[in-house]
């Protein structure tokens, strides 16, 4: 079979190694994919005229898969759906559920999903008025798609007004922050949960977590995630909590609200005293949550994902992975390592050194990397991320932080306490 792997990160070059795993004759073509891509398939380049269901007609691709949230958002595949491709990848009203904070908040509500109380505001004067009065801390969101950055803890006034003027006013964040949402500071430690969903039936992903600041003990600014460990541990009565709260009032949700939904939908959870609570859905595997996840149990993603476009789930037990994970205990660790400046103004152009990263055992997924000549430099954000994996959580973050030590480029930046 011949497959389409629409983006550039490590979540993309993590899948198409995934599935060259499990099927060496796949042949994989990726969009535009990065340096580590080449070295499973082609890279090719979609220019703005042409449709994802041209651009797939011409190379004769029989399944197409997005990485990214933005393509979904514009309907792409609801297009290739329609010319008759495989897709794995939610059509336009279920991105909605993501592109839209304001639209996933009002759903959250309607069908009774836990989720933080807030306000919603399109105007910067009356935010204003609100946040001065209200009591900190409290999280500012722009409305639409912002690469991971579209949301501020404001633990006083003075930042909160910052933000609001940041996002509303400035439009920093472009249109994606001329509407906002105002929450409640919630508290607890977060989750995230991934499943693999064909509008019935649910195959869950083992449960993970990020981590999104920039710096060591959750300190500096949010990015798009440095970091993820998994599995991690929840008590056994969590999972069936957070089925009959909102993985079935999700499912409910978007039964009764006519919304077609075939592909992977991701969590953002707090728990938190009184309960799971839901801070966001993604409609795609998370970057850099595919990562660490990918490598951790040996399941078939390409036949989870056709069965996915095929309305047949149904075959999979919907612990598959967990139970799995019970019978081969195993843990991962991923690091991202990032530019010089990010997730400002990255510096990129700069010559990386990783030739010998795996020799530990350790997997590098590239994202922000290009190939010129023979060498290999900086071309984005995240450049790296180094997965280590193994029977305890000690020995996968060992072993990925015996690859990141291996890796050389000018002005990296990378936590050192993920699954401290």
């Amino acid at each position: 079979m011949k497959v389409l792997i629409v983006g550039s990160g490590g979540r993309e070059h993590a899948l198409g190694w995934k599935i060259k795993q499990e099927s060496s004759s796949t042949q994989l073509i990726f969009a535009p994919g990065n340096a580590g891509t080449e070295l499973l398939g082609t890279n090719v380049k979609k220019t703005d005229d042409t449709s994802w269901a041209s651009l797939a007609n011409k190379l004769g691709v029989e399944m197409v898969i997005f990485g990214p949230e933005s393509p979904l958002a514009e309907g792409a595949a609801d297009d290739l759906t329609q010319y008759g491709f495989k897709v794995f990848g939610v059509g336009r009203m279920a991105a909605q559920l993501e592109a839209s904070k304001i639209f996933a908040k009002n759903f959250c509500q309607r069908y009774r999903i836990p989720t933080a109380a807030y306000k919603v505001f399109d105007k910067l004067g009356p935010a204003l008025d609100y946040c001065e009065k209200a009591p900190y801390p409290l999280v500012i969101k722009a409305d639409g798609l912002a690469a991971g950055k579209g949301s501020v803890i404001a633990e006083d006034w003075p930042s909160a007004e910052a933000t609001l003027r940041s996002f509303m006013e400035e439009q920093s964040l472009g249109d994606a922050g001329r509407r906002i949402v105002v929450e409640e500071f919630l508290e607890g430690p977060e989750l995230s949960l991934l499943a693999f969903f064909d509008g019935s039936q649910y195959v869950l992903l083992p449960p993970c977590r990020d981590y999104k600041r920039l710096k060591d003990g959750h300190e500096g600014p949010n990015t798009g995630g440095m970091g993820v460990i998994a599995p991690v541990p929840v008590d056994r009565m969590l999972l069936p909590r957070i089925n009959e709260a909102i993985l079935e009032q999700f499912r409910i949700g978007l039964e009764k609200e006519g919304i077609l939904f075939k592909g992977v939908i991701y969590f953002g959870l707090m728990l938190t005293p009184k309960g799971p609570y839901v801070l966001e859905f993604n409609v795609r595997f998370g970057d850099p949550e595919a990562q660490a996840l990918v490598p951790l149990v040996d399941l078939p993603y390409l036949e989870l994902m056709e069965a996915t476009h095929q309305g047949m789930l149904a075959k999979f037990s919907h612990d598959l992975f967990l139970r799995e994970l019970e019978n081969r205990p195993r843990a991962s660790t991923c690091v991202v390592m990032a530019s010089e400046g990010y997730p400002q103004e990255s510096v990129t152009g700069r010559p990386i050194t990783l030739d010998s990263a795996a020799a530990g055992g350790a997997l590098v997924f590239h994202a922000g990397t290009m190939k010129k000549g023979d060498q290999v430099l900086t071309n984005g954000g995240r450049v790296l991320s180094v997965v280590g994996t193994g029977r305890s959580p000690d020995e996968a973050r060992r072993m990925a932080y015996g690859g990141v030590a291996k890796i050389k480029f000018e002005g990296m930046q990378f936590r050192m306490d993920i699954g401290a």
